[in-house]
């Protein structure tokens, strides 16, 4: 993250080897058309506005077939009609449905990251979602649907404000790691944008 008076560096020299991959965009015939909404069009005024979100890639109805929980933001003058979260199932036939009401993820906010992980070891992927101004816990109910567990969950401190909202700190990134050696999922959880919170590990409950 620079300031505004910085100025980028030089592209550096070519490395002259061969680069024989090309990529075609195919978004918008796969069924990935809704926008990405994060901040103004054509300005980042605060750091929260250039932090963008992320994407992952999951098997949630355990069908066998990669699905795609895409993030998206908001703007601060206010919500942006049709900005959410997006889920697209993937329809095995190189396209993808939006089942985002379906499954009870909509929701509209500063979104940055986004980890997958079974946190109850039911066999279901379940979502774990760093954001401003409250990181979200979403638990798989295996029937297609979600349900936000954020507070319930005793995975997440509540004296920590980058988990629930309590706190003013932006989340950027988290993991699911085991680190009791056991079968149960827990989260590391790195905050910035507020220096005295550290990372956070968060055992999850069996």
């Amino acid at each position: 993250m620079a300031s505004r008076g910085v100025r980028p560096q030089p592209r550096g020299k070519p490395s002259g080897l061969p680069f024989h991959a090309r990529f075609t965009d195919v978004a918008a015939h796969a069924g990935l058309r809704a926008p990405v909404i994060y901040g103004p069009p054509d300005r980042m005024d605060y750091i929260l506005e250039s932090m963008g979100c992320g994407v992952a890639f999951l098997d949630y109805d355990n069908d066998g077939w990669l699905d795609i929980f895409l993030l998206s933001g908001t703007r601060r003058e206010g919500p942006v009609e049709g900005a959410s979260n997006r889920l697209y199932k993937n329809n095995r036939d190189g396209t993808f449905t939006d089942a985002t009401a379906k499954a009870g993820l909509v929701r509209q906010g500063w979104a940055c990251g986004v980890t997958v992980g079974d946190c109850n070891n039911d066999g279901f992927d379940d979502l774990f979602i760093t954001a401003w101004p409250q990181n979200i816990l979403y638990r798989n109910n295996g029937d297609g649907t979600f349900t936000d567990v954020t507070q319930p969950a005793c995975c997440i401190p509540a004296s920590v404000g980058a988990v629930v909202a309590l706190g003013w700190t932006t989340t950027a990134t988290a993991a699911w790691i085991c680190s009791s050696r056991t079968t149960w999922f827990s989260t590391s959880i790195r905050s910035q944008l507020r220096e005295k919170i550290p990372t956070v590990i968060s055992k999850a409950c069996p």
